[in-house]
């Protein structure tokens, strides 16, 4: 995975991408995985101002919904559409800004989300100037995982090729002669075969735990 928003202590865990040009009209788009969420709602995208200002922000709910806040005016919509912890989906939220007449849309994997599609909001007139990714309020406990994040005014298509995520394996340089990697895929049930140093490829399953490993430098594919 890109990034991992990580909070084990109540802290904040987030990251913002500032746009070149303010939009009027942007769609954002992201892989996420819930591993852990705790009791609370935790957010995944939000919208900004190019001075910070919240304008909208896509979360889900404590009871595992899909919903977003409208930041300008406090309201917030919960749809009846669950998400999964454990799996990776595909989370894309349209914002137009438009005063009273704003637009919001999301879909997840691919599906527009019924009650958060189609929707009128008072967004103000202050186009969106950065993006923030992951949970800005403290006293929480959750563990997201992202990849994959794009932007664009015009509607992003959906991945139809599954591809694989290598979600924790050993980085740079390490004192043993063992490793575990774990992987996944954006498709679910989604089958894997591996590679150790450019072998030829087998049937394999997350983890994968090497012993016995020849110092000096290894692929695994």
């Amino acid at each position: 995975y890109d990034v991992e928003a990580l909070s084990t202590a109540g802290t904040a865990s987030y990251a913002r991408k500032t746009l070149s040009s303010a939009k009027s009209d942007l769609y954002y788009t992201s892989w996420f995985k819930i591993i852990n969420q705790g009791s609370s709602s935790v957010f995944l995208q939000r919208f900004r101002t190019s001075s910070s200002g919240a304008i909208l922000g896509t979360f889900v709910s404590s009871t595992g919904k899909l919903g977003y806040r409208n930041d300008q005016t406090t309201g917030q919509v919960t749809s009846a559409t669950s998400v999964s912890h454990g799996v990776w989906h595909q989370l894309q939220t349209h914002v137009h800004i438009n005063g009273a007449s704003s637009q919001v849309e999301v879909w997840l994997d691919g599906v527009q989300v019924t009650g958060l599609s189609s929707n009128t909001e008072s967004l103000g007139a202050s186009p969106i100037g950065i993006l923030e990714l992951g949970e800005i309020s403290t006293g929480k406990n959750f563990d997201v995982v992202f990849d994959e994040l794009t932007f664009d005014t015009s509607f992003i298509r959906s991945a139809v090729t599954p591809y694989t995520i290598i979600d924790s394996a050993p980085l740079g340089t390490v004192s043993s002669n063992a490793a575990s990697l774990s992987f996944s895929s954006t498709a679910a049930g989604a089958t894997f075969e591996c590679s150790l140093d450019n072998a030829a490829f087998s049937t394999c399953s997350s983890p994968q735990n090497l012993t016995g490993l020849a110092d000096g430098a290894h692929t695994f594919a």
